[in-house]
């Protein structure tokens, strides 16, 4: 590398003993692609897990509504139905777009409470379940004279 330093006659062009390296070196390099690949790792795997999470966030909410929907059902039932349904399980799967989920419905008589039932509604997907409970008063239809 040359360079001008001052001297009798001016300005005098001089090389240096030691060279001068431009740039990084191979080792610098390296660390730096190590630094940025593990922090892209990092960003990925962050993203991943909120991806999923999103996901299962969506399917519970979904079978919150459909448990809901099924209480709201048993809710309605005549004193037969409930006669009928007395501490049996109930099951079955909803109809499309929810096909994947199924469905279990439990009624029985809350003890020492004439007339008050309790209602247990279970809906499972794949890697889940929701489940839901009530208690209600069956239905009464009055005539008007």
């Amino acid at each position: 590398m040359w360079f001008w330093i001052p001297g009798v006659d001016g300005l005098v062009r001089c090389r240096s003993s030691h060279s001068v390296a431009a740039g990084f070196s191979l080792l610098e390099v390296l660390v730096a692609v190590v630094v940025v690949g593990l922090a892209a790792v990092a960003a990925l795997a962050v993203l991943g897990a909120e991806l999923r999470a999103a996901g299962r966030v969506v399917k519970t909410l979904e079978a919150q509504a459909l448990a809901e929907y099924r209480l709201a059902e048993a809710r309605l039932l005549s004193d037969a139905e409930l006669a009928r349904l007395r501490g049996q399980s109930v099951e079955g799967r909803f109809a499309p777009p929810f096909e994947e989920y199924t469905w279990a419905l439990v009624i029985h008589p809350v003890p020492g409470e004439p007339g008050l039932r309790e209602a247990q509604v279970r809906v499972a997907w794949g890697t889940g379940e929701v489940v839901l409970g009530s208690r209600f008063r069956s239905p009464t239809i009055q005539v008007a004279p």
